[in-house]
């Protein structure tokens, strides 16, 4: 986060001077509401009596959530701040009565919390790391398969019939029963669904840009080592140009 300073008011952790994390304000669309709830939390003002409006650069620091750390659950006291200076509250935040409090809410509510439990449960868990790793992996299953899913699929003009309907029907059973394609299409669906998963949880924006950038480099690459067709100098420039937009991407989401 460079010099970024919390954009609490009168609080003066920056990422030079303190070991906290430093958060910028959700951005993906499903995140929106902890967003205004963020804002709702920060109660800033504008010198003209305008609703402040979080930009781009602007952070909060981990000392203002308890646990010091964001909670991506909506029912966790760490969804939203709660820890403030003194110019906020009269009394100081008991962190000790509020996470006992959440753990009583959750035994009693086990049944409601979690709708979607095996998804939700991952969201929360995923670190950054394991994030950048998995949409690496995404791109690898997807561009890895491609090729091979089109060349198991080459057989499926030879299959002719009457009818329209006879014809799907029969492109259907070709392709389920054809070993070289559904190999990679299941690895491909794989992929399918750990980006689902990931959707969950990071950047729209950044998700979709790198994940299909990557995997367009790796379907050439691939496509190349199988005979497809032959990697020339316009490949080259095509396969650096699509990294180099997708590290700027990523630079500038690191903003």
């Amino acid at each position: 986060m460079g010099n970024s300073t919390c954009c609490v008011v009168n609080c003066k952790n920056n990422a030079r001077n303190s070991s906290y994390k430093f958060y910028i304000f959700p951005t993906a669309k499903h995140w929106l509401p902890q967003k205004e709830k963020w804002i709702a939390a920060i109660k800033r003002i504008n010198p003209d009596g305008s609703p402040w409006v979080p930009k781009k650069h602007d952070v909060i620091c981990s000392a203002h959530f308890i646990g010091n750390k964001k909670s991506q659950h909506p029912l966790s006291p760490s969804f939203v701040p709660t820890i403030f200076p003194s110019e906020y509250t009269k009394r100081p935040v008991n962190e000790k009565n509020k996470i006992d409090r959440n753990e009583r809410f959750i035994k009693r509510n086990n049944q409601n919390i979690l709708p979607l439990s095996p998804i939700s449960s991952t969201i929360v868990k995923i670190e950054p790391q394991e994030t950048a790793f998995g949409l690496v992996t995404v791109a690898f299953l997807w561009g890895v398969t491609n090729p091979f899913m089109k060349k198991g699929a080459e057989g499926i003009n030879r299959v002719k019939s009457s009818s329209k309907l006879n014809q799907i029907f029969r492109d259907i059973y070709y392709l389920v029963t054809n070993l070289k394609y559904m190999l990679p299409f299941l690895v491909n669906q794989t992929g399918s669904l750990l980006y689902v998963l990931l959707l969950q949880q990071t950047d729209l924006s950044l998700t979709v840009v790198v994940v299909n950038s990557l995997t367009f480099v790796i379907t050439a690459l691939t496509g190349s080592f199988l005979g497809e067709e032959k990697v020339n100098r316009n490949t080259y420039i095509g396969v650096v140009l699509v990294l180099l937009g997708t590290m700027i991407c990523c630079l500038d989401k690191m903003d």
